[in-house]
């Protein structure tokens, strides 16, 4: 496995001393960056050899992909224009998380946003396969979104939607918080892309003594054949430090 974490340009040279394998970039702030700046983090990666090989956060919550406001077209050229940049960044896997940008809002019909929902990921998968990236859906605990939030639910998804290349980014804070087993990991491991984790307990970066099962989830992992890649997403106050102690904790699980 590849474990890495979710830092932008400016936390890129940390992430290498720190001892990441890859670094998460935030997809809607690649999509914002004015081209100096995009060129910019194009050197910063060359530079430091180090890949953007995740990004999370693909849709701002302007961009309805299931309800009201929902365009077509809207969603294939943003997705079309993205994709393009991040495949130059080294992006391979794109989260689908976007809270905002998937609920569904009170007096609007489920049936209805489902449907929309599922033709938003198809359009965007296949932005996302001409550009040799992968799209990962994250279901997101029921107190931030109220679609979407567990990996059984993904998984009904992805074979709902037929896209080769729609896969399921679980959260182990996500699925601690929804009280889903971290056996679903192996149930559903066909469908896996990649995968966040943290001290799921508190959302902080992990540590030698939090109490998570991080060995029994990783046991769980590999037994069924999954050996891709990991990133940390926490809440941190010092991320140079807290990720290499991070990162020395996940790899004394394996």
């Amino acid at each position: 496995m590849k474990f890495g974490a979710c830092a932008g340009p400016d936390r890129l040279l940390s992430a290498v001393k720190a001892g990441c394998d890859f670094v998460e970039f935030n997809a809607k702030d690649v999509n914002n960056y004015s081209q100096e700046d995009f060129e910019s983090a194009l050197n910063l990666i060359k530079e430091h050899r180090i890949k953007a090989e995740a990004t999370n956060c693909l849709f701002p919550g302007a961009i309805a992909i299931s309800g009201k406001g929902f365009d077509a077209e809207v969603i294939g050229d943003y997705t079309d224009r993205l994709f393009f940049r991040l495949a130059q960044l080294g992006t391979e896997v794109s989260v689908l998380g976007s809270g905002a940008a998937r609920s569904i809002q009170p007096g609007e019909e489920p049936a209805e946003c489902m449907e929309r929902f599922y033709k938003a990921i198809y359009i965007t998968a296949e932005n996302a396969k001409k550009n040799g990236i992968a799209v990962a859906l994250e279901p997101l605990r029921s107190a931030e979104c109220n679609i979407l939030n567990t990996v059984e639910k993904a998984a009904e998804i992805c074979k709902a939607v037929g896209h080769s290349s729609v896969g399921i980014n679980p959260d182990l804070y996500h699925m601690y918080c929804e009280n889903e087993p971290f056996e679903n990991l192996a149930k559903y491991v066909e469908y896996i892309k990649h995968i966040h984790v943290s001290d799921y307990k508190n959302r902080i970066y992990s540590t030698p003594d939090d109490g998570c099962e991080y060995s029994r989830i990783f046991k769980i992992l590999s037994d069924a054949g999954y050996s891709g890649r990991i990133s940390l997403e926490a809440h941190t106050d010092d991320f140079e430090a807290d990720c290499r102690q991070a990162l020395a904790v996940l790899r004394n699980a394996l």
